[in-house]
């Protein structure tokens, strides 16, 4: 235990040496402040250009600040995050600092975990405050709103991107080629969107824990709806650490 703690904290402080955290850090900061800005200034910037034509825009509400940070978090936060993780594992391989990680009484398995809840950690502490910080721009630019369902909303976005973050995990275990590191990362990606095309399996789907926040926040889905996907996700996050620890111990390094 006392080898592990140590490796993630050796983990955490190559996150910061190598601009990981900073790179997070700010994006998913970047994405707090103007996702509720630009839902409240992009109508009046519309309509303010001449385009020939005149086009009515509603008054922009409480939730479109949040379909914009959903929408950023989902799309090109999740770019992020798989480009930034995909090579945890797999440059440690090729640049042969995983043998000597190893050699200092500390097993495979607690090598790959030590990775993942690293990136975990990283992506937690960036979201919570990334939230905060839309939360609270939100509620300067929509003063007295509420928005039932937030929290659990969010919480279901915090979840389907540490499922990506283990999916990404094991594509880095998987291959040493850092571009096909990247690149199965991506077709994991591509394969749980998939998923919610497939009717037997649109409702159950992780996906929908991505897809379904703004129907959280206007109370057309309820968080009884999302009980089996969240169960299934977790299911998913432990066995897909489970492989990766399996493939990693019968790896040659």
């Amino acid at each position: 235990m006392k080898s592990w703690m140590v490796f993630l904290n050796k983990e955490l402080t190559e996150q910061m040496r190598t601009y990981k955290t900073l790179i997070i850090g700010l994006i998913l900061l970047l994405f707090g402040i103007m996702s509720p800005v630009m839902a409240k200034l992009m109508p009046e910037l519309l309509s303010g250009m001449d385009l020939g034509i005149t086009i009515q825009f509603p008054e922009p509400v409480v939730t479109d600040a949040y379909a914009q940070f959903f929408k950023n978090i989902t799309q090109m936060g999740m770019i992020v995050v798989i480009l930034v993780f995909s090579g945890v594992i797999s440059m440690e391989k090729s640049k042969g600092t995983a043998v000597l990680m190893l050699t200092k009484q500390l097993s495979r398995s607690a090598f790959v975990l030590s990775k993942f809840f690293a990136a975990v950690l990283l992506w937690t502490v960036s979201f919570g405050l990334s939230s905060l910080v839309c939360f609270y721009y939100t509620q300067v630019l929509f003063p007295k709103t509420q928005v039932p369902g937030l929290v659990f909303s969010l919480f279901c976005l915090w979840l389907y991107v540490v499922i990506m973050i283990s999916l990404t995990i094991l594509s880095s275990t998987l291959f040493s080629n850092p571009y096909l590191c990247t690149f199965g990362a991506f077709a994991f990606w591509f394969l749980l969107m998939f998923t919610t095309y497939v009717p037997k399996f649109r409702n159950i789907s992780p996906q929908v824990l991505s897809t379904w926040n703004m129907s959280l926040l206007t109370a057309v889905k309820v968080p009884g709806d999302l009980k089996l996907p969240i169960v299934i996700g977790l299911l998913l996050i432990f066995f897909t650490m489970l492989i990766s620890c399996y493939v990693f111990k019968k790896q040659e390094l």
